[in-house]
């Protein structure tokens, strides 16, 4: 998250110091029935957010305050979301909830930084180049930085830096228009049906706020105003969605964001927001756990499965067993060394990579360093996908056995790897002019590519072992990242034919 500069904020915090001490406390009563259930609103009189500092939620409560709505323009918000303090406990425990949605190698968008314009090439091949402007603030110029590409939204955003302040455009991938302008980078829900830009503002100490739907194609604001009692946290893991309706995050009450030193206040608060008519208010629990939808394609699924650990205690179908590990419940999870992976999905197949239409997937984890590999079954019930537990075995009776063992050199040996790339080796990546294009590689000035940790593991989904052909391509994780490395069996070995990099 952009911020404003630091020295500014404390210069204006020592100047008004004083008199803020000066001032006498007002004396405010707050009244709650703590003998009321969780379900019931607490009682307040409460008029200022910095007065209930040490009023706390409780780990199994929430509790609701008028305050926590008042915004500059008094509109009233309820009928759109819902706000309430809940405990430190609850926030910890819910992961941050993504579906990051990878455009395919044939998708020709294509975003990059030069100087201070950004050259975009559009889904349609056109080429648009946005360029910061000279007549703001004292001849200040605006600086563009690459945002961030949906491509099931069909949009990307563009961030721009004023002298004093930044903000972030979206515009479409296929036209290049210009759609609005948010307050900061987008935030996108789970489902994809709704976003919002929040941020605070150290000068006039408010918080900027935009809930946005998306909805037949097109984004609709439902609210735009500014918080004026609280605001949320400067960081991207301080602000998390939890499900397809709610938002943690956590805030500081207005008062209190800075300290004196002109350092950010850290006893924060935390803070839950519902937006309204998208799915009745479950249990907190339910709400931190709702996010395997129905219908959802398998790739997608289990590229959840891999990287959140609460999602595959949600997903499993207990009792299973996994790596001979009996699993009977969530907790059981936590005994599991359960492969990781940060950037990117590193995925083996055949040539052609299709989403799974049937009601039931194996895939393999191939722990190469351990010559071991893991098959994940998984099975699809009334649109729900679930794991069914794994079995495991060596890799020398694997059917791929001699492809995986050649894998495992070709990424860990830097003299194998160049004894194993084809002498009409191709590269495909982004030109100059932000064009697709390929041309040939010079092996004899090959540099090694270290790739032995980055496929371990490495995933299979079903695939021809007999074909002669195979694909190692990594899809990023909430990132740009798509390369892709093509193997072909030549004359009994295993060469590298094609390096694909369209990462952005």
């Amino acid at each position: 998250m952009r911020f404003l500069p630091l020295i500014f904020c404390a210069f204006l915090i020592a100047c008004s110091s004083q008199s803020s001490h000066e001032k006498k406390k007002e004396k405010v009563v707050a009244t709650i029935d703590e003998t009321s259930s969780k379900e019931e609103t607490p009682k307040t009189t409460i008029d200022s957010l910095s007065h209930i500092s040490t009023i706390e939620a409780a780990s199994d409560s929430v509790q609701s305050f008028d305050i926590l709505y008042k915004n500059v323009h008094d509109i009233d918000l309820r009928n759109t979301i819902s706000l309430s303090l809940i405990s430190k406990d609850s926030f910890d425990l819910a992961k941050s909830v993504t579906l990051s949605i990878q455009p395919s190698s044939e998708d020709p968008f294509h975003m990059r930084e030069q100087d201070s314009t950004v050259i975009v090439t559009l889904r349609t091949k056109e080429k648009v180049i946005l360029e910061g402007t000279t007549d703001y603030m004292e001849d200040q110029k605006e600086l563009l930085s690459v945002g961030k590409y949906f491509p099931d939204w069909n949009a990307f955003t563009i961030n721009i830096d004023y002298w004093e302040w930044s903000d972030t455009k979206l515009y479409n991938a296929m036209t290049g228009e210009e759609l609005m302008t948010l307050v900061e980078a987008p935030l996108r829900s789970p489902n994809g049906t709704h976003m919002i830009a929040i941020r605070p503002d150290g000068y006039e100490v408010v918080t900027y706020f935009q809930l946005i739907k998306y909805e037949e194609g097109k984004f609709r604001v439902m609210e735009e105003t500014q918080f004026s009692e609280w605001m949320p946290g400067v960081e991207p893991e301080e602000i998390k969605w939890v499900n397809d309706s709610t938002v943690f995050l956590k805030i500081q009450y207005a008062k209190e964001f800075w300290n004196e030193d002109g350092s950010y206040n850290t006893d924060y608060k935390y803070l839950k927001m519902v937006v309204k008519g998208i799915d009745k208010e479950e249990s907190l629990e339910a709400q931190l756990y709702i996010t395997n939808s129905e219908h959802i394609p398998f790739n997608a699924f289990f590229g959840q499965f891999v990287q959140y650990d609460f999602f595959r205690e949600e997903n499993t179908s207990y009792p299973v067993t996994y790596d001979g590990i009996k699993l009977a419940s969530r907790e059981d999870w936590k005994r599991v060394n359960f492969p990781s992976v940060h950037e990117a999905l590193p995925t083996l197949t055949d040539i052609t990579v299709k989403d799974q239409e049937t009601d039931s997937v194996a895939v393999t984890t191939f722990l190469l360093d351990e010559e071991k590999s893991i098959q994940l079954k998984f099975v699809e019930h009334k649109g729900i996908w679930r794991f069914h537990g794994t079995e495991e075995q060596s890799l020398t009776p694997h059917k791929d056995y001699e492809f995986l063992k050649f894998l495992a050199a070709f990424t860990s040996d830097s003299t194998y790897q160049k004894q194993h790339l084809s002498e009409n080796l191709k590269k495909k990546t982004w030109g100059d002019d932000d064009q697709q294009t390929e041309f040939s590689i010079d092996t004899s000035s090959w540099e090694y590519l270290p790739l032995s940790e980055a496929v371990n593991p490495v995933f299979s989904l079903p695939y021809d072992v007999e074909s002669d052909k195979r694909r190692l391509y990594f899809s990023g994780i909430d990132n740009g990242i798509y390369v892709e490395y093509v193997f072909v069996k030549i004359d009994g070995e295993w060469v590298l034919t094609e390096w694909v990099d369209f990462s952005n």
